[in-house]
């Protein structure tokens, strides 16, 4: 009697052990649950919303703001509509993916159809997307194109704004491919790079307000 109620004891031990092993102390003192169990919805981004970014490419430095100013579809298609100093975005409600952008009133870029996450996003999780790009403002291009996605993990990311918790997901569109780091709490990526024929870039969240 004595060795089965030992033995049970031990049962019970390991167990509750294996409860505690699904949250682990970070490097950064963030508490990160087991990426296993943790998904992400789709947010929904409201006038005021807005993220700041600061960045580098080949051509040097530079800084944009983001601003969401509301609802309006673009051709038919539910969308956010936001700002920036140099243009207006449309993306998808259905996924947050870049729908189009327009300079003095002219639509210059477009993707049909918007290319974006799969929601909602969870570690392991993959999908594929077929899209047609159209751009007017530098010459004229038009092809189409196959974005891989994976959502490959859930990690601490330290940018100008702080520490997050996020999700990175990693879009490879032939030999070209994207990182970002989508935090939850801020509703957006926190942080992006990538890279393709015509050189390397990198973003880094510096500001944000998000209701």
């Amino acid at each position: 009697m004595r060795g089965t109620t030992l033995l049970l004891i031990a049962v019970l031990a390991m167990a509750l052990a294996g409860c505690g092993a699904t949250v682990a102390p970070s490097p950064l003192g963030i508490q990160l649950p087991d990426a296993a169990t943790v998904s992400a919805p789709l947010p929904v981004w409201g006038p005021g919303d807005s993220w700041t970014f600061d960045g580098r490419n080949e051509r040097g430095q530079y800084t944009y703001r983001l601003s969401v100013t509301g609802e309006e579809a673009f051709e038919g298609e539910p969308a956010y509509k936001a700002q920036t100093p140099s243009y207006t975005y449309w993306y998808a409600k259905r996924t947050l993916g870049f729908l189009a952008r327009a300079k003095g009133g002219t639509v210059v870029r477009r993707i049909k159809p918007a290319s974006g996450f799969e929601w909602p996003l969870a570690v392991g999780k993959t999908w594929v997307r077929d899209a047609e790009f159209t751009d007017t403002e530098s010459g004229s291009q038009r092809y189409t194109y196959t974005d891989v996605w994976k959502v490959e993990g859930y990690e601490e990311v330290k940018v100008p704004a702080g520490t997050f918790k996020a999700f990175k997901v990693v879009r490879k569109t032939g030999n070209a491919f994207t990182e970002y780091w989508y935090s939850p709490q801020v509703k957006y990526h926190v942080k992006m790079r990538g890279w393709s024929v015509l050189g390397g870039f990198e973003e880094a969240l510096v500001a944000w307000t998000a209701k």
